[in-house]
């Protein structure tokens, strides 16, 4: 005789959706300010940065020729924004922070790790932006 188990569709539901959401997370980034000192905030809506464990932030030209870079010390830090050529505590850089020009695409990268209850599932982002009639602008890869 064996025994079976029934379990609810819907738990079975939510525990496949569990844990394909903690395979991946995603934390858009957000680039605003001036030329000079662009800054770079996390979250869903630009206007309502969010806090981010970040390990990396990264600019480079379209071609993929790196500029300047942020590497937290150990782990991640938690951050609501980062600033172009500024570096955080716990954090070090990688290069010099040279001049940003207008209408030239840049790419911005960054990566982390999400933290909830249940465990810290890394991230990373993406992005082109290009400075063009006074503010940045996220665009199609070029």
């Amino acid at each position: 005789m064996s025994a079976r188990l029934s379990v609810p569709r819907h738990l079975v539901w939510l525990f496949a959706v569990t844990v394909l959401a903690a395979c991946s997370a995603m934390v858009p980034v957000h680039v605003a300010g001036t030329l000079e000192r662009p800054v770079a905030t996390f979250g869903l809506r630009a206007d309502q940065p969010e806090r981010a464990c970040v390990e990396h932030l990264g600019v480079a030209r379209s071609h993929d020729q790196p500029i300047w870079s942020i590497d937290a010390r150990r782990g991640c830090r938690t951050v609501r924004q980062l600033a172009y050529g500024e570096v955080p505590d716990g954090f070090v850089p990688s290069g010099h922070a040279a001049p940003l020009q207008a209408d030239q695409t840049y790419l911005v990268r960054a990566s982390g790790r999400s933290k909830s209850a249940l465990s810290a599932v890394p991230w990373t982002w993406a992005g082109y932006y290009r400075f063009e009639n006074g503010q940045w602008k996220a665009v199609v890869q070029p």
